[in-house]
C-alpha cells in the first residue's frame, strides 16, 4: 500500500555524514555504534547505520523466545490464568532472574510480567516449555517466525542464547512484540514485584529508563554483551505514530539511555503518520450509460496510511475513465489515484463502486421517462 520513499528516505538517512534530507546536522552521533529506527506502521527503517551486523546481544537474544510465547499466549494457546510447574533447567536458566525455584507452581502471568520487564531467562524459560512442551520446540517456533520475518537464525542457537542478531533484526522483533496483547499488558513497567507460592516476593526492576524518561514509551528490552557492549530495543507510541529503536554498542548504560532517546525524539520530531485515504472514503464520481443509475460513486477500495516528513506535501493524481458503460460491478477496480512527493510515489489507492449498477432495461427506462413527466 505505502511504498519505501527509496530516495528521499535514503537521503534522509545518510548518518555517516550525520546530515538530515534538508541538510541540517542530524542530531545524534551514533558513530561506533549499530543503530536503527523504523516505523511499525509498515516496517519503513528511517534510520539505518551499521545495522546489519550481527553480534551477540546478551539478553535480547531471548527475545525470539518471548515472541513465540506471547504468539501462543495471544492466539489462545496458553491462558495468563494457567499453572505452571517450573523445571530444575528452567530454574538454573542464565541471564537475569526471577528466582524461580525448581517445582514452584507459578502463574503465567506472573512468568510473564517476569519476562516482559527484566527479560528473566528462568521465566522465559520456564514459559517456552508450559507453551510448546519444551525448550527445543519453543526454539524451533521461534526460528520459523524469525525466518518468516526475514531473519536468519537457528533453533539450536536461540535455544541456548547465542542466536546473533542485528539492529534491524532487534526493531523488527520489537515491533511484532510491541504488536502483542499479553506483552503490552507488562511491557510499560518500570519496577513491580511478582509474588511466590511460598510466600517470597521478587521485586522487578527494569533496566529500560526510557520508559521514564521518554514519553510514550512502552518496552522493549536491554541487554549487555562483551562483544556488542550495551544494547537495547525500545518501543515508543504518541499518537497514531509507533517508533522502534535498537542501539548495539554503548559505553554504558547511560549512553544506551541517551542514543535511543534521542533517535526516538528525532523520529517524532521529523516525521508524520498521515492517512492519505480511508477505506470506502468517496473520492470522485463517473457518469454511467445505460444503467440503473446514472452516476456511480467511487470509493477508496482500500485506506492508505503513510510515513511522511513533516509538512510533507503530497501530489495526487486520478485515473479515472470519463464514462463507465453498465453493468458495473461493485468487486470491479474502476479507476486509482496515485499519492506521490518529489515525484517519487508513495500509495496507490484503487476505486470501486460501493454498489453494483445493472444494466437498465425497458422498467427502468419507463420509469425514468415517467418521472421526468410527472416533474415536467
Amino acid at each position: 500500500m505505502c511504498k519505501r520513499l527509496a530516495g528521499m528516505l535514503l537521503a534522509a538517512v545518510m548518518l555517516i555524514s550525520f546530515k538530515t534530507a534538508y541538510g541540517e546536522e542530524y542530531p545524534v552521533d551514533v558513530s561506533g555504534m549499530k543503530a536503527a529506527v523504523l516505523c511499525s506502521l509498515d516496517g519503513q527503517g528511517i534510520i539505518e547505520y551499521n545495522s546489519a551486523e550481527r553480534l551477540e546481544v546478551g539478553g535480547l537474544g531471548r527475545l525470539p523466545l518471548l515472541l513465540a510465547v506471547c504468539d501462543k499466549i495471544d492466539g489462545g494457546g496458553l491462558a495468563l490464568t494457567d499453572k505452571v510447574a517450573v523445571s530444575r533447567e528452567a530454574a538454573r536458566a542464565p541471564g537475569s532472574t526471577a528466582f524461580l525455584e525448581a517445582y514452584e507452581n507459578a502463574e503465567v502471568s506472573m512468568l510473564l510480567k517476569a519476562a516482559v520487564v527484566i527479560c528473566a531467562g528462568d521465566a522465559i524459560y520456564a514459559l517456552s516449555e508450559a507453551a510448546y512442551g519444551s525448550m527445543e520446540a519453543c526454539a524451533m517456533a521461534a526460528a520459523e517466525k524469525l525466518n518468516g520475518m526475514g531473519i536468519q537464525a537457528e533453533s539450536g542457537e536461540i535455544a541456548s542464547g547465542s542466536v546473533r542478531l542485528s539492529a534491524d533484526d532487534l526493531v523488527r522483533i520489537g515491533g511484532k512484540l510491541s504488536e502483542s496483547e499479553c506483552f503490552s499488558l507488562y511491557s510499560g513497567i518500570f519496577y513491580d514485584a511478582i509474588q511466590h507460592e511460598d510466600g517470597r516476593t521478587t521485586e522487578l526492576a527494569s533496566s529500560n529508563r526510557l520508559i521514564k524518561s521518554c514519553v510514550g514509551t512502552n518496552g522493549v528490552a536491554t541487554g549487555s554483551s562483551a562483544g556488542a557492549g550495551y544494547c537495547g530495543v525500545f518501543s515508543a507510541k504518541r499518537g497514531g505514530g509507533v517508533f522502534i529503536c535498537a542501539v548495539i554498542g554503548a559505553e554504558n548504560s547511560s549512553e544506551r539511555a541517551a542514543k535511543a532517546k534521542a533517535m526516538l525524539e528525532y523520529a517524532f520530531a521529523a516525521y508524520d503518520i498521515r492517512t492519505v485515504a480511508k477505506q470506502g472514503e468517496r473520492i470522485a464520481a463517473v457518469e454511467v450509460k445505460n444503467g440503473t443509475a446514472s452516476v456511480a460513486e467511487l470509493t477508496a477500495r482500500e485506506g492508505a496510511v503513510c510515513l511522511l516528513p513533516k509538512n510533507a506535501e503530497l501530489q495526487s493524481d486520478k485515473d479515472i475513465p470519463d464514462m463507465l458503460e453498465a453493468p458495473v460491478s461493485k468487486d470491479d477496480v474502476l479507476g486509482s489515484v496515485t499519492y506521490s512527493l518529489d515525484g517519487a510515489q508513495i500509495a496507490r489507492v484503487e476505486l470501486v463502486s460501493p454498489v453494483d449498477i445493472p444494466r437498465a432495461g425497458i422498467v427502468n427506462y419507463a420509469g425514468r421517462i415517467l418521472c421526468e413527466w410527472l416533474h415536467a
